[in-house]
């Protein structure tokens, strides 16, 4: 029986999912940042984003991730589009992502808002290969 190709051998290859990376600033700042839509500078302290942006040897090497232009995705109260008011208050972040590698084309990138009965956002993406 001959082996299995290994992930990086197809055509493309994607990974997705709540990958549990998280933005490295403070709660107040991120609650401001995304009541301002200010995705991009949000996106500057993403711990994802700078592995992609070339980290060797980072758990995701090759791979690639669409823009992003949607609110964070997590963490959010149960049953409303409101960010953790809990007594933890968590900080929002981008967790449930979709990454690829290889021959596609990222058509759409985008979250579920809609989506209440999680504390998580889904995310969705579609691709040409």
């Amino acid at each position: 029986v001959e082996p299995l190709p290994g992930p990086m051998a197809h055509t493309a290859t994607f990974c997705f999912g709540d990958l549990n990376y998280r933005l490295s600033l403070s709660n107040l700042e991120v609650r401001w940042r995304v009541a301002s839509a200010d995705w991009r500078q949000l996106l500057f302290s993403d711990q994802l984003v700078q592995q992609l942006s070339g980290e060797p040897g980072s758990a995701f090497e090759g791979f690639t991730e669409a823009e992003v232009h949607f609110r964070p995705t997590y963490k959010f109260d149960i049953g409303t589009n409101t960010y953790d008011a809990s007594e933890k208050q968590r900080t929002p972040a981008w967790t449930d992502r979709v990454l690829w590698a290889g021959d596609a084309r990222s058509l759409l990138y985008d979250a579920c808002l809609n989506t209440i009965t999680s504390d998580h956002k889904p995310v969705k993406a579609l691709f040409e290969i």
